[in-house]
Formats: C-alpha cells, sequence, structure tokens
C-alpha cells in the first residue's frame, strides 16, 4: 500500500491539451500532398500546438493544442485559405 502512495505521488498530471477542429478553405490543398505537409509543418511551428492530423476526406485539420496558451486562430485559418474572422 505504501509503495503505492509513493508511485502515486511522484506521478505528474497530465498535460492539460484540447482539440481544434478547422475546415480547409483551399481544397486545392487537399490535391497536393508536398503543399498539405508544408502547412503541417507550419500549423506545428504555431506556439501552442502539441500535433497536426490532417483528416483528407473531412477536409479538416485537427489540433491538439496547449489548453494554457493563447492559439492565434487567425493564422490557423489563413494557413488553410480562409480569411480573417471566419471559421467553420
Amino acid at each position: 500500500m505504501t509503495l503505492w502512495v509513493v508511485f502515486a505521488l511522484s506521478m505528474k498530471a497530465p498535460p492539460a491539451i484540447k482539440t481544434l477542429m478547422f475546415m480547409i478553405q483551399n481544397k486545392s490543398l487537399l490535391k497536393s500532398p508536398k503543399q498539405l505537409a508544408t502547412v503541417q509543418q507550419q500549423l506545428k511551428k504555431i506556439k501552442g500546438v502539441r500535433d497536426v492530423l490532417i483528416l483528407l476526406e473531412e477536409g479538416k485539420v485537427m489540433l491538439k493544442v496547449n489548453k494554457h496558451e493563447t492559439i492565434h486562430e487567425a493564422s490557423i485559418i489563413r494557413l488553410l485559405g480562409g480569411k480573417h474572422g471566419v471559421s467553420e
């Protein structure tokens, strides 16, 4: 029992992550694996973004982001071919 308590107290809390989903507005990105890979790398460089998953069939991008950081959504929308302030 004591060993379990010691082990439990030494464990770190999991990172605070939330999921955001964005539509890929520029449909030509879906037809170009090279451009899509570039966009994926650019998304990964945005502060607070932990993981990027592109859902080709749905035309969406799913981002895992740090809950405690401000995410600049306008930059994400622009990268996906949308206009600032317009997200579906």
